[in-house]
Parts: C-alpha cells; structure tokens; sequence
C-alpha cells in the first residue's frame, strides 16, 4: 500500500475505548508491519496482513532494559478485510471487526474470540487528529448571500438573551438546501444499513463519516469532503447569522453532527397514545462548561409528525444558560458525584422543516423520544470565533458572563451597550442594497412600462389596466428575486 493510502485511511494516534481488558483501552500510534515484528513477542505470522499496524505508545525501556522484556502490550493490525487486536506473546487475536473501505468506519461490530458482541469496544481517532470537531476544518466556506439567508431580528436577539434558545424561519433559497441535506442524511442511513449487511458499495459515505460517531442519533459528518457539500451548503446559510451573534469571522468546524431518530418503543406498542418520558437532560462538552462552542444550530430536516405528541423533538430548560448554581455543580452531576438539579418542566421546541434552532453552549436540553412513525432528522453546527484557534482562553469568563461569548447579543441588555462596528457596517450595507435593489426595480419597470406604452396612452388605457399592469410588473419582479438570477 501506497504511504499517500495508508495517510489517508489510517490516523496517526486511534484509541480504544470500550474493551473487557482494561490494558487495551489505550492510545496507539501507527507503525509499518515491519515494525511491529521486531518486537520477540509478536508471535503471529500475519499473513497477507495490510503494511500497517498500530501499537501501544508506552515509554521507552530503561537503561540495559531490552523493549521485548517489557510486559505484554496490545497491538492492532490487519489480515484480509479484518481489523484485529492481540497481545503480544498470543498466538491468535483477542477481538475482531470488519475493515470497512476507508479504515476505521463508525459501525464496525466488535466480536471477540467466541464470536459475542463488543457493543462498547470502539477504536477512535486520538484527539487532535482529522476527526476532531473541535479542529479547523480545511474547507474554504463563502457565506451565502444575506439576502438568501434566515434573518435575525431583535425579537430572536431578546429570546436568546433571556431563554438561551430561539427558532428562526426559513428563506426560500435555505428550504431548497435542506432538502438536499435531507436527501444526503437518507443516503448516509442507507449506506450504514447496507454496511451492517456486509454491502460495502457506497465507500464515499464510510470516508464521510468520521470515526468518534456514536449511532444514528450522533453520526460525526466531515464537511471538507466533496460528498458532503450539501451540509456544507446549508452552514454557508447560517455563517451570516453566527458572524453577526459573534461580531467576527466564524471557524468553519471540521464536522456536523446529524442526529436521526426513528421510532422508539416495541415494534408492537401502542405508540400512538404515547408521550415523551424521559426526564435527563445535557449541557455540550461531555461534563466540561467551557465546551469550546459560542453557539449552537440546529436545522430541522424533517417536519414534526402532528398525529404524535412527541417526535423526537429538541427540548429545553429555558434560561438554564444563566443558571450559575447548575453550572457550578454540572461536572460533578455528569460524573455521577451529585444528584443531577430539578430544573423544572422542560420546553419542547416545535420547529417546521427548515426551521433553523439558535442555542446557547450552556443551554440544559435533550431530544424527547420519537412516539409518531417516521423518522426524525437534524443537523448540527458547534461554532466558535475563528480567533478561538490563537487564543485558548477566549472562554474563561463564561461562566461568569454567558452572554459575553456573543457580542451581538450585547445590544438591548440590561439597557446597556451599543451596536458594535460589524453590525453597523452590516446595516448599513442592506439599506444601500436595498437602495439599489428599488432603484433597478423602478428602472425595469420604466422599461417595461415604455416598451408597452400603448397600454397607457391617457386616451385609450384606464386606471384600472394601469393598475393591472403595475401588479404585473411586481409579481415578475418578485419571482426573478426569489429564484436570484440577475434582472
């Protein structure tokens, strides 16, 4: 293999998360086959095995030390179209998987020597390798036009200060994106079931897909590939309305999250009578407050079913964003120390399809259980300032100040603040295309008007086909507006 194909499908650091042994939840780093069999104790032939294999970063041996008198350490490597973990000095593999087309893929199934299901065991990219979320993404996104993009006005600056969450609608423009997003999560699922069925025929989706995937309702999506540009069309839409709540150039993160649903309960329950009962709920960032996100959106893919009371939607607990004692207590609460706070009744969200949810990073939410039919489909966004990269402490104050993390919010609070230079530019950079947009529109109509002048000669026309005509001229002018192709 190639060393450009083994860059490729295979990180330079994986984790193991998950196994029965603790010993091999470790850290391993990519090594030639050739390397791991220097080792006395890799008893294993390995034939037809790939040029790559993974071993155990454990601390160089003392002085006079020789690297085989060590303990037994695991290692990973790779025979036809398996994965497999040993240890050194075995003579056969401890656990076994799949190898899907692009390496590590997020449904492998792990079974261990008498073939019993490892629903735990995973093998994940090392932090800070390409899958990482809360890593850069190399994709050069071009915000999409304002005009084109779902609006924010003080009414949703208000709810977002004082709730932490607030629902924008969509444009026409944003709709036709989201159903190609719709369309692109449809064929991820198809491809995961396929996959499941040992069908590996759609290997642009494994490459799309990154490892740290935790099943359908968490499936990591690269947005630097070319197969995911409609996810990536749809953040070019949101980018406008997050750069204007952070008053700065946004990082284009390096994947979504897409969080698909189906029906819970027994395929024979009676779930048409059935309600949400879960009662938990999350705060992003895995137990850590300063998650290293400014703001969350959600895009709803789906409508809500309405035949059911509960379909999978985002539920809340507003105004928890400000409440300093859950924070003070959060981490503890996650690890399981404390008894997790009342918050009260949640708040289930409605959103219709295309329907873009803005949150707050420190928002206490969860999904309600899926009681309709069909399946229920979003995708999420975790952005931060693209000046985050140079500064690590852009969010130490947080906790203290939740709101400071976004500037634009500043406007209106507390009676305080005024509009930043970002958000003046940007008004005054839509009254002048608005200016010009009504002055092209008079101009055209004056055209249209002269080229059918005949219609409004005072002595034959009325009032009344003038008005017609007008009408006309508007309706045509504001069909070529939605559809964006130049007048």
């Amino acid at each position: 293999m190639a060393e450009a194909e083994v860059v490729e499908r295979f990180p330079a650091t994986v984790q193991v998360v998950g196994a029965p042994e603790p010993v091999i939840n470790q850290h391993y780093k990519r090594v030639t086959l050739a390397q791991l069999r220097q080792h006395k104790k890799v008893k294993q032939q390995m034939a037809n095995g790939l040029d790559v294999a993974y071993m155990v970063e454990v601390a160089p041996p003392a002085q006079g030390e020789r690297p085989d008198q060590k303990r037994r350490w695991p290692y990973i490597w790779f025979q036809h179209d398996q994965i497999k973990i040993a240890m050194m000095g075995d003579n056969s593999s401890r656990y076994f998987a799949n190898l899907h087309p692009f390496g590590f893929g997020p449904t492998q199934q792990w079974v261990d020597a008498e073939n019993q299901f490892l629903t735990e065991l995973r093998v994940l990219p090392a932090k800070g390798s390409d899958t990482d979320s809360s890593e850069a993404c190399e994709l050069e996104l071009e915000p999409e036009k304002e005009a084109n993009c779902p609006q924010l006005e003080e009414v949703h600056r208000a709810e977002l200060r004082e709730q932490g969450f607030t629902v924008v609608g969509p444009t026409a423009a944003f709709r036709c994106a989201v159903l190609d997003a719709l369309r692109l999560a449809n064929m991820l699922l198809g491809a995961a079931v396929n996959w499941s069925l040992g069908n590996f025929s759609a290997p642009w989706a494994d490459k799309l897909l990154a490892s740290n995937s935790e099943g359908c309702h968490n499936l990591r999506v690269r947005l630097n590939d070319e197969a995911s540009a409609p996810f990536a069309k749809v953040l070019s839409f949101i980018l406008p309305l997050a750069e204007e709540l952070m008053q700065e150039p946004v990082e284009v993160p390096n994947c979504c999250q897409l969080a698909s649903l189906p029906p819970d309960g027994a395929p024979t329950s009676d779930w048409t009578s059935q309600g949400d009962q879960t009662t938990t709920y999350h705060v992003d960032g895995r137990g850590q407050l300063k998650n290293n996100i400014a703001l969350i959106v959600g895009v709803a893919l789906t409508p809500p079913e309405r035949s059911s009371s509960s379909w999978g939607a985002f539920v809340c607990h507003p105004g928890s964003h400000r409440n300093a004692r859950l924070h003070q207590q959060y981490t503890d609460q996650y690890e399981g120390r404390v008894e997790p706070m009342d918050l009260g009744s949640p708040h289930m969200v409605p959103l219709g399809q295309a329907d873009l949810l803005v949150a707050h990073p420190l928002l206490a939410h969860r999904r309600s259980q899926n009681w309709s039919c069909s399946w229920r489909h979003w995708v999420y966004y975790r952005l931060r300032p693209r000046s985050a990269q140079q500064n690590p402490s852009w969010q130490d104050g947080v906790l203290e100040d939740p709101l400071g993390i976004l500037p634009g919010l500043a406007t209106g609070r507390d009676g305080a603040g005024k509009p930043s230079e970002l958000g003046s530019s940007r008004k005054k950079r839509r009254r002048k295309q608005a200016a010009a947009r009504s002055g092209r529109e008079r101009q055209e109509f004056g055209r249209r008007r002269k080229a059918l002048g005949w219609m409004f000669d005072v002595h034959s026309a009325s009032w009344f086909q003038e008005c017609l005509l007008y009408c006309a001229m508007v309706n045509c002018l504001a069909l070529h507006a939605t559809c964006g192709c130049e007048i």
